[in-house]
């Protein structure tokens, strides 16, 4: 049936860019609370100041759409790979095309988000402050933080991606739930693990890149030279302040509750948008529907 058939590469990607632009949009402030919560820098009149709350949205929200496209693409390939001749790919073709698929995205989000970051900290606008990161690191500078974006990223994505649509056929198979109980189930279950698991990686990648420039009266590393803290030196200015583990889960309620909704935000949006994108196409002229299928099929 057509409305049955696998989505292309393209078509893919432009779903995930359309989820992740409409989910930024929805959920910004709670990037900025858990952002200032991870540096120690919360105060409840910044966090309520759509000023503040929304530094640094269109950045977020430009980068954010084609991370997602390459989240969705890099899954749907991943997937056709991994599955071979197979019709359903196996758990273990899910989980690591997910995987696979956040790290790839953390090419683009990491650099995304240090000019963020830098942005929410300091002021100013992203061409300013992606201006001063090269001016002090170079072309190299943009690539800080990103082994801890892509630890993060592989689990976030894994989680929405694969453990939730995963989940939810486990709970209506087995234990009948109509898909509406199966879907708040296995969105609260799949993004509460995956925030839970990622959310120190983020942390360390949130104090290293935030570190890059310093504040007046901050703590100076005059060994560092400008440059931004290494995970090793964060994890000691951590220790040096107090217990690591509560450290590491700094910010860690908004960002449980931004993943939880990012996993219903980004399912609604896609069983929608996957069901329209199948159904634009398949009555198209051929002189039009051909081109764009060309070497793209699934």
């Amino acid at each position: 049936m057509a409305s049955a058939r696998k989505l292309s590469v393209a078509e893919d990607s432009l779903v995930g860019a359309s989820c992740g632009a409409l989910e930024v949009l929805i959920m910004q402030p709670l990037v900025y609370w858990k952002t200032e919560l991870q540096q120690q820098r919360f105060t409840l009149a910044r966090a309520l100041n759509p000023r503040f709350a929304y530094r640094g949205v269109w950045v977020s929200a430009g980068s954010c759409a084609p991370i997602t496209a390459i989240q969705f693409g890099a899954n749907g390939v991943c997937l056709r790979f991994l599955a071979g001749t197979s019709t359903e790919p196996c758990i273990a073709a899910k989980i690591s095309s997910g995987m696979l698929a956040g790290m790839a995205s953390a090419l683009v989000q990491s650099p995304c988000q240090l000019v963020e970051i830098n942005q929410q900290k300091h002021g100013g606008n992203m061409f300013a402050t992606a201006q001063q990161i090269y001016r002090s690191c170079g072309g190299l500078g943009f690539g800080i933080g990103y082994s801890m974006t892509a630890v993060r990223e592989g689990i976030f994505c894994c989680g929405y991606i694969a453990a939730l649509p995963m989940l939810r056929q486990l709970l209506i198979q087995r234990w009948e739930l109509p898909d509406s109980a199966a879907t708040a189930v296995a969105g609260i279950c799949a993004g509460a693990a995956s925030a839970v698991l990622s959310h120190p990686a983020d942390t360390i990648k949130t104090r290293i890149q935030g570190s890059l420039f310093q504040e007046p009266g901050a703590k100076k590393h005059p060994e560092l030279n400008g440059r931004a803290l290494g995970i090793r030196t964060a994890l000691a200015e951590m220790r040096v302040s107090g217990s690591l583990l509560s450290q590491c889960y700094g910010g860690a309620a908004p960002r449980i509750i931004r993943i939880i909704s990012c996993g219903f935000i980004y399912d609604a949006l896609r069983r929608n948008f996957e069901a329209m994108a199948r159904g634009v196409g398949r009555d198209w002229p051929e002189q039009i529907k051909a081109p764009l299928q060309l070497g793209l099929k699934a």
